[in-house]
């Protein structure tokens, strides 16, 4: 496996420090590894976002109207929020949020 020499910022390397001492980690290389491995899947839950959702949303408001897209996109947001809802976890605020008066969901 190749090596890379990496220069980080003392806060960061006490950080990673810490993690070893703490027994979170066996080895500064494994929190960095962690580290690294949770930016990689952030970047392709962002890219996936970024494909399934926005561009799409981006189509819809070039096809059609603003007004139309708007509505398009307030009712997916409804039906997120409605799922929320049915989530005890997210349940009230959830249902709060769909229920207020200026949201129009009634």
């Amino acid at each position: 496996m190749p090596e890379l020499s990496i220069t980080l910022p003392n806060d960061m390397a006490s950080a990673v420090r810490a993690k070893v001492e703490a027994g979170e980690y066996a080895t500064e290389s494994e929190v960095i590894n962690d580290g690294l491995r949770m930016l990689l899947e952030r970047d392709q839950a962002v890219e996936s976002w970024l494909h399934n959702q926005i561009g799409p949303t981006c189509d819809s408001l070039k096809e059609n109207s603003p007004a139309q897209a708007l509505a398009a996109g307030r009712t997916k947001l409804e039906a997120g929020y409605k799922a929320m809802a049915a989530d005890e976890e997210y349940e009230t605020e959830a249902r709060e949020w769909v229920q207020r008066p200026d949201r129009g969901f009634q």
